[in-house]
């Protein structure tokens, strides 16, 4: 039986600064070819905006301005080529216009250019015909780099990096909404009913979205075996 990883990328965070889907071997993905790991790159700037637009609702401005950023500091300028090779324009001047309404801590502002690139963002993953086994691939490269990253969050009892720790909270939330998304219909429903079921009991890995302190509860590897436990499951989807 074909495993769900070998039917496309298995997406780890590289070993250097910053998140990227890279395959097994270590290289970067292609993501002008590589509809998953395409998704996934999509999918971590979803993660780093909903972050930021939470803690700007939180009050958390600066917080909010440093998110708002890293999706143009560290993942968009790889997706150019890959908006090309799928006749999508991208949404360099939508994520400019968001950094900016972030860091004048203007709520409302912020939530249309968020709203904006949210479209944006929708309309370049529609470049991508997805079928069950791919949504599982874009899943799993989710919270294989939210583990990674809360990892690097929370570390020896202590909170060691809040913005890491925030990061994995919105690629989790990210991971979740494909997972809703794909339980709504069709054969495949019941895996991802089953996928969003185990993924909702990782709630209380994030008490709060600007931590202080930790609880035995916060453990990184929680995330890691759930994403175990996703690709497991994913396995009827092969079948």
């Amino acid at each position: 039986m074909k495993s769900v990883a070998s039917l496309g990328a298995l997406f780890l965070l590289a070993a250097c600064p910053g998140e990227r889907a890279v395959l097994d071997s270590g290289e970067p993905s292609p993501l002008a070819t590589d509809d998953a790991a395409y998704l996934v790159q999509l999918g971590l700037i979803r993660g780093h905006l909903r972050v930021g637009h939470a803690l700007l609702e939180a009050g958390a401005d600066a917080a909010a301005a440093t998110h708002s950023k890293h999706p143009s500091d560290e993942l968009y300028a790889d997706l150019e080529a890959a908006f090309e090779a799928r006749g999508k324009p991208g949404f360099a001047a939508a994520l400019s216009e968001l950094a900016t309404a972030f860091e004048a801590g203007d709520l409302d502002d912020a939530s249309a250019a968020h709203d904006a690139v949210r479209e944006a963002i929708s309309d370049a993953e529609s470049g991508v015909a997805v079928n069950p086994v791919k949504a599982a691939n874009v899943i799993l490269g989710l919270l294989r780099v939210a583990a990674w990253e809360y990892g690097v969050g929370i570390a020896d009892g202590e909170v060691a990096n809040a913005h890491e720790y925030q990061d994995a909270w919105g690629f989790t939330q990210t991971a979740k909404d494909w997972a809703a998304r794909l339980a709504e219909s069709g054969e495949s429903a019941p895996v991802f009913s089953a996928i969003q079921a185990r993924l909702a009991e990782l709630e209380d890995l994030w008490p709060e979205l600007v931590p202080s302190e930790v609880t035995p509860a916060m453990n990184a590897a929680r995330l890691y075996g759930v994403a175990a436990e996703v690709e497991i499951m994913a396995l009827e989807l092969t079948r």
